[in-house]
């Protein structure tokens, strides 16, 4: 689907603006191996992070969904829309939820109220065939490495206070991560234009924009104070969440 320069519309989640590693990160388990209706699986397990995010809204209808990010932007806040039972409007990427409660009770939406949800990033596994060693050999650890960086971007944005601006230390720690985002999205790519890809290349694809597009959104933020600037970042982190977590749920 087309991009909007004011936003964009990609793999099913709207990113909506109108102005206009670390140690101790948790990894990945061994693959496992299942049998199920006599095909071989391999299930490889991510470990699970809580997090927190704003539910502006809920809605049944994807027009009424995309209204209120259009309202939204109009205030100067970006959101994702991601399909799920509804269509859910989500602000914020942080694993503190006393930080986000003031910003959902600041926000002005006519008919809805904001409000701070607890979600799991990893709660479903990338499950392949066994005889799929392009899944296991190079799929399987991009994701890896994916999961590393948003583990990580989960915890640098935690740590921040948005009245406070980034600091130098805090600003060194983004800038690594940035420059690790732009190598994902480089392999990401070259995964995806590989021979054996057909049957993730679209979806890879989408991953690989969407780490150079926080990658970008990292880096303006470096020279940007304003609060609204790092919530864009956040929002493209939450973005591609959406999109890894939508290739996980395929698999299943």
């Amino acid at each position: 689907m087309a991009a909007l320069f004011f936003g964009q519309v990609l793999g099913g989640y709207y990113l909506g603006y109108l102005e206009k590693g670390a140690e101790g990160l948790p990894g990945t388990a061994p693959q496992q191996t299942k049998v199920s209706a006599g095909v071989i699986t391999k299930v490889l397990r991510l470990t699970p992070a809580t997090y927190y995010t704003v539910l502006a809204g809920s809605f049944p209808e994807r027009e009424a969904a995309l209204q209120l990010g259009y309202a939204l932007a109009d205030q100067g806040v970006p959101a994702v829309i991601t399909e799920e039972t509804n269509y859910l409007v989500l602000i914020g990427f942080l694993n503190n939820k006393e930080k986000l409660t003031p910003f959902a009770d600041s926000l002005h939406i006519e008919g809805q109220k904001a409000q701070v949800i607890e979600r799991q990033m990893n709660a479903v596994s990338f499950k392949f065939r066994a005889d799929d060693a392009y899944a296991a050999e190079v799929v399987a650890p991009f994701l890896g490495d994916l999961n590393v960086s948003l583990q990580k971007g989960l915890l640098l944005y935690s740590a921040l206070d948005a009245a406070e601006g980034l600091p130098e230390p805090a600003a060194a720690k983004f800038t690594v991560l940035a420059a690790e985002l732009e190598e994902l999205a480089q392999s990401g790519q070259a995964v995806a234009e590989r021979e054996e890809s057909v049957l993730y290349k679209q979806d890879l694809s989408a991953l690989a924009k969407r780490c150079g597009s926080w990658a970008t959104a990292i880096r303006g933020w470096s020279g940007d104070p304003r609060r609204v600037a790092m919530l864009i970042s956040q929002q493209q982190a939450l973005a591609l969440l959406e999109d890894y977590h939508r290739l996980m749920a395929k698999t299943n």
